[in-house]
């Protein structure tokens, strides 16, 4: 989720914002629970800021092509199994960083619906797909 601050004068945006990720976990665990052995997943947050060319086409000029460079900070995560009272839980440690963007959207008037692969270049992870929702401010 983010806000995108751009102008009419030029092509950069500026965006702000929340990612929330859920981490392919290869070192999870398993619980016995009320309704059998239940696997634990893993989860957390990022606060990020990106800059880069939001490229508008389209007979409307309604979709659009994105290239950023970003960075991200952590704002926790964690590994447990949702929803179940006395499991084991842990804190996982995950070092935000650098990286870039490629993306595809379209405007839908007051918000943008985008489908974008982020690249990390420094920092704990690899790669990610999203689903970005952003409006203007």
């Amino acid at each position: 989720v983010a806000a995108e601050r751009y102008t009419n004068s030029n092509n950069f945006t500026l965006s702000l914002g929340v990612d929330i990720l859920f981490l392919n976990d290869k070192a999870g665990f398993t619980n016995l629970t009320d309704h059998g052995e239940k696997k634990s997943s893993a989860s957390g947050g990022m606060l990020v800021v990106e800059y880069g060319p939001k490229i508008n086409f389209g007979e409307n000029k309604d979709h659009f092509f994105e290239v950023r460079a970003g960075y991200s900070v952590s704002l926790g995560a964690s590994r447990n199994i949702a929803y179940c009272n006395g499991c084991d839980s842990e804190d996982i440690n995950i070092e935000g960083g650098a990286y870039g963007i490629l993306g595809i959207g379209h405007n839908f008037g007051g918000f943008a619906l985008g489908l974008q692969y982020q690249q990390y270049f420094t920092g704990d992870l690899d790669n990610s797909l999203r689903l970005k929702i952003s409006s203007a401010f």
